[in-house]
């Protein structure tokens, strides 16, 4: 309510949408639904968080009037909900605590309200686009021995190797040393309609030893899931310093429409990481910890690789690091 009730101002009052439900849908196919319905339409917005694993949603200007005993019982992925109503902004936040990660969808209902939509898929049914980074005329960072195109782009072959031995449908947006356009790179995995692309890279620093670690890039929300076990992955694999998980707007993964990420594996110039990039072990840890990172994101992180005991290696999540 705008104004007062002594007559000196007129008095106008506000109504503000209301969330009329909250439920949890499960389809024959495998799909799991979370729904909030709101009585009138609203722009929500959300984010990924991952200690605990969580996706909170925010409702501004909505209010919240149901009680706790309204909420959803637990589905598939989401263990429990959390609702939280914020008098100041007179918002409404919903957080989920998931079982495990797994690509989601949040779509907005045209009559008022979103959903997240859950569907654990097959890594054998998606098509991947690998994009070793530079190559050609463009040879990347450079250690004392090693060239950065040339470590990316043998990663990237094992990692298409392994995926298609999954059934997957693996390309790349290069298959030899041959300069290819940032821009031309996206431009492949958008033509191709992939369902995830993975750019591959090494790091360096200005000054030789000074950095070393594993770290991953996102851009759009949609890839920060993707980003979190990809991280998560390649640092059980590799066994490095967990640089973490950050955004930023390189090119590739900014132009791409589908989850999208850059990995940093190692220092090139670092002494140590340098020697193990040599390694066709580490290359091929590599390799494998890209090709688990995007079967977990389709099948879920509690899923359980082929031949792998529960367990063991790459199959359970541990929390990564993400800088802002």
């Amino acid at each position: 309510m705008i104004g007062k009730p002594d007559g000196s101002e007129p008095i106008v009052e506000r109504h503000l949408p209301t969330v009329t439900g909250v439920t949890t849908i499960q389809s024959p196919d495998g799909v799991e639904r979370f729904r909030v319905t709101v009585d009138w339409p609203i722009i929500p917005s959300w984010d990924l968080q991952i200690r605990p694993p969580r996706i909170t949603l925010t409702l501004p200007d909505v209010e919240w009037n149901l009680k706790e005993t309204q909420l959803p019982m637990a589905g598939e992925f989401v263990e429990r909900v959390e609702a939280q109503r914020d008098d100041a902004s007179l918002g409404t936040t919903l957080t989920l605590l998931l079982n495990e990660l797994i690509r989601f969808d949040v779509e907005r209902l045209d009559d008022g309200g979103v959903e997240v939509v859950f569907k654990r898929g097959k890594l054998r049914e998606q098509k991947i686009v690998l994009d070793p980074g530079h190559g050609g005329r463009d040879n990347g960072a450079s250690g004392e021995v090693l060239r950065e195109k040339d470590v990316n782009l043998d990663v990237a072959k094992r990692a298409a190797q392994l995926l298609r031995a999954y059934g997957a449908d693996a390309r790349m947006t290069r298959a030899e040393d041959r300069y290819v356009g940032l821009f031309r790179r996206a431009e492949l995995a958008n033509r191709a309609g992939a369902d995830m692309f993975v750019s591959v890279h090494c790091n360096a620093m200005p000054r030789r030893n000074q950095g070393f670690g594993t770290e991953t890039f996102y851009y759009s929300p949609p890839s920060k899931c993707l980003g979190y076990i990809m991280q998560n992955c390649l640092v059980r694999a590799l066994r490095r310093a967990d640089r973490g998980l950050k955004r930023a707007r390189f090119v590739v993964i900014r132009e791409t429409r589908m989850p999208s990420v850059l990995v940093e594996l190692a220092f090139l110039n670092h002494d140590e990481e340098e020697a193990l990039l040599q390694q066709d072990r580490t290359r091929q840890q590599a390799a494998a910890a890209i090709t688990e990172g995007l079967r977990q994101f389709v099948e879920g992180t509690g899923s359980q690789a082929p031949g792998v005991e529960r367990g063991a290696g790459l199959t359970r999540m541990a929390p990564a690091a993400e800088t802002p």
